[in-house]
């Protein structure tokens, strides 16, 4: 999949690493909706995912 970035180019908005991305969304999320950055264990995964998925 490819996505022309030019008009955001032109805006003036620039590119950030994926690793940075990342670790600014975990903080973002930790600080505004004071949720943990830890992933979900196993456990925890599979028993969500099975009340989904029913």
């Amino acid at each position: 999949m490819t996505v022309n970035t030019s008009r955001a180019a032109n805006a003036g908005l620039t590119h950030r690493s994926l690793s940075n991305t990342i670790a600014e969304a975990l903080t973002w999320q930790a600080l505004r909706r004071r949720w943990s950055q830890r992933w979900l264990d196993r456990t925890r995964e599979q028993l969500l995912l099975w009340k989904w998925h029913g």
